[in-house]
């Protein structure tokens, strides 16, 4: 009986130290294969939710991609963009959507909920942190040590493939939307009308994580700029228009900040309240690309510059 669990013991510390042979070599591969360079061509980089995916066609936006990725937390976007820098020496323009919905408390949700951590961390899990892997351990442990496993199955593939993450569709990109139900969902919130108050509430980790991302791009010397993309007039978060300006006046007043919420649309431009689908992705598209060509970034009043480009559109 003896032999029995002193070979048990023998059997099981050797699983666990191969197991961490394992993920200590494919860390260390992963993070030597460069697979987040990107081509030098690639000047303008779009990144945050899916507002930005399915607003920037980077290929009517010259000298642009599109890391974006619908669901995606600013921690995740620290993430991803901290290995992109770190294997871009070449200076980058680095514009992070910023919008209504990216204080709210539910994006907290989005960082530590079982779905986005099977979601999100398992693919990133290789650049993680350990600052930031010790959050998600904090919050949900079980689902992240699942993650953790699962992950070193993942990252196998991506051993063997070669492919390069930052180009992984699953990693973002820009979402060709073919959908139109904006004129439903009008018609639906004057049936419906929502009596609720507007969520005030604010999510102090994802907004941390925003801080995050603009000290990074800093630190490399990148410009970093925050912008938020076309939304629907009646989209419901604007009710917290208020605490939103509150929060970039206060937190965020040392980054440019660009608006072209109200870029002028038509309703089948919209895939619904809060994203372009692919005809308004492609008017929208079209008129970022001739603001970047006639100096936007160059201009002493950006802000004043778009105004005048939208009026002239309407």
């Amino acid at each position: 009986m003896k032999l029995f669990i002193r070979n048990m013991m023998l059997f099981t510390m050797t699983c666990l130290i191969a197991f961490a042979l394992l993920v200590t070599i494919e860390k260390a591969i992963l993070n030597n294969m460069g697979q987040f360079k990107l081509s030098q061509k690639d000047k303008y980089i779009f990144m945050g939710h899916s507002h930005p995916q399915m607003d920037y066609d980077d290929k009517l936006i010259d000298s642009s991609v599109n890391l974006a990725s619908s669901g995606e937390a600013y921690f995740y976007t620290y993430i991803k963009l901290k290995k992109i820098l770190e294997s871009n020496s070449d200076k980058k323009t680095v514009f992070v959507e910023f919008s209504n919905n990216n204080i709210i408390a539910q994006m907290n949700k989005w960082i530590w909920n079982d779905v986005y951590i099977y979601d999100r961390y398992r693919l990133y899990w290789s650049y993680t942190p350990n600052a930031e892997r010790k959050l998600l351990y904090s919050k949900n442990p079980e689902a992240s040590i699942l993650c953790d496993i699962k992950s070193v199955v993942t990252n196998v593939y991506y051993i063997f493939s070669l492919k390069n993450i930052a180009k992984d569709d699953r990693m973002g990109g820009y979402l060709h939307l073919n959908r139109d139900k904006t004129d439903s969902l009008l018609q639906a919130s004057l049936l419906y009308a929502k009596s609720k108050p507007p969520d005030m509430s604010i999510s102090t980790v994802n907004l941390m994580y925003l801080r995050k991302i603009i000290e990074i791009c800093k630190d490399k010397d990148v410009k970093v700029i925050l912008i938020r993309s076309p939304l629907h007039p009646i989209y419901d978060e604007f009710k917290n228009e208020s605490k939103f300006k509150e929060v970039l006046n206060n937190e965020f007043n040392d980054v440019e900040f660009l608006d072209l919420r109200n870029f002028p649309m038509i309703n089948s431009d919209y895939g619904d309240l809060e994203h372009l689908n692919y005809r308004g992705a492609r008017k929208y598209s079209c008129f970022f690309n001739k603001l970047l060509k006639e100096g936007l970034l160059d201009s002493a009043n950006k802000q004043k510059f778009i105004n005048d480009q939208m009026a002239r559109e309407k």
